[in-house]
């Protein structure tokens, strides 16, 4: 498969919720009410009311449902309050434009805690621009697709919200703010669509309950994937935990239906699991596979019939 081919099997319609210049917040609600993708959005499933007998009958374990709410517990809304003037007018190698290009305006996506630094760091990027002095921070990795958080200047108007899961939730936020990306943006990550970026907090416990949430998220994981390894082809089962157009943390399920191999064994998939403009960058959890760290595929778009994840490594 050429470069060309490569790209064009990645991207059709970006899912990254675009905002007018100084809206952002404001237009959420807006969004939601006037999907024409998933109007009312009913196969999605706000975090606090997903329960066990939402999962297929075939997969109706206790272990996956607790995988599911350790997986919300690790996802967050990113909000880049200003799109960089850097992002490419095309996606490379195709015509398809790229989203965000020439935008004064904003967008969010979707995305994961990907680790948590034990070290504590004690030259702040974030108060020393300022002009402030703290007692330390701690650096927070957020995994991601490359057109939600495409470069550096993105970073540092990027705030990742970790709480969002009722409308109720709106008055105390908890946010990280961030950093630096933690790896080049060069061709061919933009090409696989996936980023990983780097966030600082100087709430310590904050940091340390992030810590043994991953903890619980892998020691599930290692779980699940043992138990359904033997016939996770057969069940496909496809979770994807996002927030569409920027509102309340949500569950969504459905099936894997096509995967392809596209390059350095690789693989994107397609699916029938809802999403929204909104829903990129989250992540795409497939029954029965091990994710690495890094590499593991994310939500990028919709192709006209199935979504679609960005190119990543599995088991």
């Amino acid at each position: 498969m050429d470069e060309t081919e490569m790209a064009q099997n990645f991207h059709g319609n970006f899912e990254i919720q675009e905002f007018e210049k100084g809206q952002g917040e404001g237009q959420v609600k807006s969004c939601l009410a006037n999907c024409k993708k998933n109007p009312g959005h009913k196969k999605f499933i706000p975090v606090p009311n997903f329960r066990l007998h939402h999962l297929p009958d075939d997969v109706r374990d206790d272990d996956v449902y607790r995988l599911i709410l350790a997986l919300a517990d690790l996802t967050v809304r990113i909000y880049v309050t200003t799109l960089s003037p850097h992002r490419p007018e095309y996606v490379p190698g195709t015509s398809q434009p790229y989203p965000g290009h020439g935008s004064q305006g904003s967008s969010m996506g979707s995305g994961r805690i990907r680790s948590v630094s034990k070290k504590i760091y004690t030259v702040c990027p974030l108060c020393k621009t300022s002009g402030s002095c703290c007692t330390g921070f701690r650096e927070v990795k957020v995994y991601t697709a490359t057109h939600v958080v495409y470069d550096n200047t993105e970073v540092a108007n990027t705030v990742c919200r970790l709480d969002y899961n009722t409308d109720t939730d709106t008055d105390t936020p908890v946010n990280i703010d961030g950093w630096r990306l933690a790896t080049d943006n060069d061709l061919d990550i933009v090409k696989t669509d996936r980023c990983e970026f780097s966030c600082a907090t100087h709430d310590m416990q904050l940091a340390d309950d992030l810590q043994r949430k991953l903890e619980l998220f892998d020691l599930l994981r290692r779980r699940v994937t043992e138990k359904f390894r033997e016939s996770r082809d057969g069940q496909r089962l496809t979770v994807i935990v996002s927030h569409p157009h920027g509102s309340i943390k949500q569950v969504s399920v459905g099936r894997w239906t096509g995967c392809q191999t596209v390059a350095d064994n690789e693989t994107t998939y397609t699916y029938t699991t809802c999403t929204c403009p909104g829903s990129s960058g989250a992540p795409v959890y497939k029954l029965g596979r091990w994710w690495f760290r890094w590499h593991a595929p994310v939500h990028s778009g919709f192709n006209g019939q199935l979504n679609y994840s960005g190119a990543g490594y599995e088991d």
